[in-house]
C-alpha cells in the first residue's frame, strides 16, 4: 500500500534563537548530560533537526524553557526539535519514518546514513574518533566518503566551539576522559 508522502506544516517554521544568553542558560543547565547539550546546540545551529534527551519532568520543563518542541517519545527518551514544523513532521510520520530519513533528521552525513542503512558499504575498520567532534557527532561512516564525513564533523565542531565555548569545554573534558578510560 503506497504511503502519502506529502506533508504541509501548519505550525511555525521559525527556528530557535540561540544567542549568547541562550547558550549560557543551556551550558549552566544541570538537567542535561554533556552529550545532550552538544546535540541541543547542534539543533540550535541547524546542524541537526531532532535529538533525544532522557524523558523526565525536569527535561520536559528545561526543553520548553529553552524553546524546543517535543516531537514525541521513544523508549524512555524525548524526541526534541528546534522547530515546530519539524516536530509536527516527525509526529505525523512517526510510524513511517525510515532509517535514512531518521539519520538525516539526526544530522548525519547523507552518505553515512545510506551506508548505515546498508545501501552502500560502510568504511572497513571504522577508526576510533580522534577528535571531540568525531566523538560526539559521529557514527558509522561510508567507505566512499569517510574522510569527508569526519572532516564535516570537525567543521561542525568548530562552529559549536565558537558559538558555545562552555559546552565545547565540557565536551572536550568528557572526550579526554573517554580516551583515558579507553587507554587503561
Amino acid at each position: 500500500m503506497p504511503h502519502d508522502l506529502t506533508f504541509t506544516a501548519s505550525r511555525s517554521k521559525t527556528w530557535i534563537e540561540a544567542d549568547e544568553l541562550w547558550v549560557r542558560r543551556l551550558a549552566d543547565n544541570r538537567t542535561f548530560s554533556v552529550a545532550e547539550k552538544v546535540h541541543l546546540v547542534r539543533m540550535a545551529l541547524q546542524q541537526q533537526w531532532i535529538c533525544d534527551v532522557v524523558d523526565t519532568a525536569e527535561t520536559r520543563t528545561a526543553l520548553e524553557a529553552l524553546g524546543f518542541t517535543i516531537a514525541g517519545t521513544a523508549e524512555g527518551f524525548l524526541i526534541a526539535s528546534g522547530n515546530e514544523a519539524i516536530a509536527e513532521y516527525v509526529m505525523a510520520r512517526s510510524n513511517s519514518l525510515g532509517v535514512i530519513e531518521v539519520g538525516i533528521l539526526y544530522g548525519y552525513a547523507p552518505a553515512a546514513v545510506v551506508a548505515f542503512a546498508d545501501g552502500t558499504t560502510t568504511e572497513a575498520n571504522q577508526p576510533w574518533p580522534t577528535t571531540t567532534g568525531q566523538y560526539f557527532l559521529g557514527g558509522r561512516t561510508s567507505e566512499a566518503f569517510g574522510l569527508r564525513e569526519r572532516a564535516l564533523m570537525d567543521e561542525q565542531w568548530g562552529e559549536i566551539a565558537q558559538r558555545a565555548p562552555a559546552i565545547a569545554a565540557l565536551a572536550e573534558l568528557a572526550f579526554a576522559e573517554s580516551e583515558r578510560t579507553r587507554a587503561a
